[in-house]
């Protein structure tokens, strides 16, 4: 009885310097609270409780400032609206966690959304924090439905978050401003300045802990300045989503970590931010990036949750994100998703956590970090229309990063400034990445490493020229079934390079002034390289326009243009390759050279040399080549046209040589091979040359030899077979036999200078 009277009194203090009162216009204030203590106001929140309904709510004016020591509790249908310029001021001990305002009273175990209809309009938060505090938050909300932060300003917090909030379904937060967070640990900077969390014990401590998830969120139009995070969450109960989140149209400056920081999303929009001198911009995670050791995820058994694989279909937009600082564990965007081997005790849930159906579009980022923008674990994601300007000075910064198995992801529109790589993925498959441009890079433009059955597609790919090794598509190691096509790569030190993969297709890409090669393929098997156009400078030293090295068994060279290169095309130590109907200008040394080559076709393609190189080629077979087929090729103004050495059982046939600077065909070391219906027209020195050769020569012609000898061999060990074969013109003989063996039949001679035959 003595307690109820005590109550009483305390009302009736409070309501003498309570106003009720009409006001014209957009509001009318149920009371206006004008004599700046905590006790009236809080006296108008016990008669809101009381009186107010959804019908009715209840509206509080309050006109001057006050200090709060005990914190105020507000319940449903109750809207609180302060004049401009009004502050509340936290005084409380030190030692003391308590906040300035909560839904409901203090150890309220209310559950579900049980608070209704609550409206926070404007005013001045003030935590009032220093140093020597232990840690607190401003506002604590949970347990509530339609909820409006509006206009408020929170300042000063202490170790913990300005406004924390959980089991709250449909809450908007707009025009707000979050300012001047207090950490005691400089190297912890995680804590959100507007925290949206999961309701346990070991998370928010309000009210009573249950699985109602916060969802419905809007926070629009707000501020956060210096403080550790913006928005968001750190902690997430497995199987438990926070839905249809909208963190859109904010303001992020100085802040130590992370912008926005989300874990387990679904239908949610991060759009339209400005996110300056930050030192993280946007994490979008499904689980933590090391599931074995986190600790802010829970496994809550008793509620019977299930891992959800269903498509996040969540959209990251038109953010600009200027990141402060260089740190190995920020980015400007994170997408983490991974797959999770077994259960982790009360962490993790068995199965996989990948990033799902996520788009990521229009934003801009200027970044000094080790890398932009991280997928880990991503599928079905949309990565288009993004521009990535590298600010820092080190040379490592990646543009895109996809890792952990990203699959059936589309990387498309974007622009790269100065990346270290542009765009790189590892462990990952069906990816297509297309039509992006990338602009003065330090090493790769595009990066695939163990990436299969992907998609490399009208690219444009500009580096400086001055830079060292750079590629303008990498593929590493295991990209089998990837298509690279219609690129255009300039200035790098090699266009394309593929290793140690099989079923590559690298076709209708344009290749000019690279410092090494166009097209580099090691180790790539049952391949196709064609229709590409590959042009350099001819000022670079020893570049190969296409260069098939070791192990590409079965790969396909066709139908390529090649301008200016030290080589047109070189392969080594392969089989069964197929090199055909290509276009090779002015290179300096070989128009095709093969080394170990085997079992191949060289057939219809038309070379044509600088004319001005002493050991130019336009086809070179050499060291063991064999059972080579080079056949139905046009090769122009080479020293040779054609050079064996070293290699058996080879077929060449029906090819046109015209104006050798030495010899149409040499060949050394060759034996088991035939040369038939060959066309050698206006050679230097001789027609046809061999040397430790056994071979037939059948139905060639040679026309206009200005030196010597339409055919000649010049070695004891020589066995040839000439027959039906036409020479004329040659300055002494049509066939000169200094040393060796041959048989001749049904040969035709005309206007050999010295004879038709000699035999030495």
């Amino acid at each position: 009885m003595k307690k109820m009277f005590s109550l009483v009194l305390i009302i009736i203090f409070a309501l003498s310097t309570i106003t009720v009162q009409g006001v014209s216009g957009a509001e009318t204030y149920d009371i206006t609270v004008s004599d700046g203590t905590e006790e009236s106001l809080q006296s108008a929140l016990y008669r809101a409780k009381d009186v107010a309904t959804a019908k009715d709510p209840y509206v509080i004016h309050v006109t001057k400032s006050m200090s709060i020591s005990r914190g105020l509790s507000v319940y449903s249908n109750t809207k609180i609206v302060s004049d401009k310029g009004v502050v509340y001021t936290r005084e409380m001990p030190v030692d003391t966690k308590k906040v300035m305002l909560r839904f409901g009273d203090l150890g309220s175990y209310s559950s579900g959304y049980y608070y209704k209809n609550i409206t926070i309009q404007g005013g001045v938060w003030d935590g009032n924090g220093s140093k020597a505090d232990m840690g607190f938050c401003i506002f604590k909300l949970a347990h509530a439905q339609n909820v409006t932060l509006d206009g408020c300003t929170f300042k000063r917090d202490v170790e913990g978050h300005m406004v924390e909030v959980g089991a709250v379904n449909t809450m908007t937060v707009k025009n707000c401003t979050f300012k001047d967070h207090i950490s005691l640990d400089a190297s912890y900077e995680h804590e959100e300045a507007l925290q949206l969390d999961v309701n346990l014990q070991r998370t928010t401590e309000m009210g009573y802990f249950d699985k109602y998830q916060i969802k419905n969120i809007t926070v629009t139009g707000c501020t956060f300045n210096n403080v550790g995070r913006g928005v968001g969450s750190h902690n997430s109960v497995e199987g438990l989503y926070f839905t249809n989140m909208h963190i859109d149209n904010n303001t992020f400056t100085n802040l130590k970590s992370y912008a926005v920081s989300c874990v387990n999303y679904r239908n949610s929009t991060i759009k339209n931010n400005k996110m300056n001198s930050c030192g993280g911009g946007i994490l979008f995670m499904n689980i933590k990036d090391n599931y074995k050791s986190a600790s802010n995820s829970y496994v809550m058994k008793e509620w019977n949750l299930k891992l959800n694989t269903s498509k996040d279909n969540s959209v990251i937009s038109g953010n600009i994100i200027k990141q402060s600082k260089r740190d190995k564990d920020t980015k400007c965007i994170i997408l983490y998703g991974d797959k999770v081997p077994e259960d982790y005790g009360d962490t993790y849930i068995k199965g996989d956590h990948c990033i799902n159906g996520v788009t990521l579009s229009n934003n801009t980022i200027y970044s000094p970090q080790y890398t932009a923008v991280l997928l880990s674990d991503a599928k079905n994601c949309n990565i288009k229309n993004n521009k990535i300007y590298y600010t820092g000075k080190g040379s490592k910064c990646y543009g895109i990063f996809m890792k952990n198995k990203c699959y059936n992801t589309t990387v498309t529109g974007n622009y790269f400034s100065k990346c270290f790589d542009g765009v790189t993925a590892l462990d990952s498959s069906l990816l297509n990445v297309s039509s992006n441009k990338f602009k003065s890079g330090s090493r790769n433009g595009i990066t695939l490493i163990r990436t299969k059955n992907s998609i490399v597609k009208n690219n444009k790919i500009n580096f400086t020229g001055k830079n060292g090794k750079n590629y303008g598509v990498f593929l590493e190691d295991y990209c089998d079934g990837t298509s690279v096509t219609g690129n255009t790569i300039k200035n790098g030190f090699d266009g394309i390079t593929t290793t140690k993969s099989k079923s590559i297709n690298i076709s209708s890409n344009t290749i000019s002034a690279s410092s090494r090669d166009g097209i580099t393929c090691i180790e790539t098997s049952k391949s196709t390289v064609k229709d590409n156009k590959i042009t350099f400078t001819g000022k670079e030293s020893k570049n190969y326009g296409i260069f098939l090295e070791d192990k590409c068994d079965g790969t396909s060279v066709t139908n390529n243009t090649i301008s200016k290169g030290f080589d047109g095309i070189t392969t080594t130590n392969s089989k069964s390759l197929n090199i055909s109907s290509n276009t090779i200008t002015k290179s300096k040394r070989d128009g095709i050279t093969c080394i170990g080559t085997v079992a191949s076709t060289v057939a219809k393609n038309k070379i044509s040399c600088s004319g001005k190189g002493k050991s130019s080629y336009g086809i070179f077979l050499e060291n063991k080549s064999n059972r080579t087929s080079v056949k139905g090729n046009k090769l122009i103004k080479c020293y040779d046209g054609i050079t064996i050495t070293n290699s058996n059982s080879l077929k060449i046939s029906s090819n046109t040589i015209t104006s050798t600077q030495r010899n149409g065909i040499t060949c050394q070391g060759t034996k088991e091979s035939s040369f038939s219906k060959n066309t050698i027209t206006n050679a230097t020195s001789q027609g046809m040359y061999f040397e430790r050769a056994k071979a037939s020569i059948t139905g060639c012609t040679i026309d206009k030899v200005s030196k010597n000898h339409g055919i000649t061999t010049n070695s004891s060990d020589s066995n040839l077979k000439i027959k039906s074969c036409t020479i004329k013109k040659c300055n002494q003989f049509g066939i000169a036999l200094s040393k060796g063996k041959a048989t001749i039949k049904k040969c035709k001679f005309s206007g050999n200078k010295k004879g038709n035959i000699y035999r030495g």
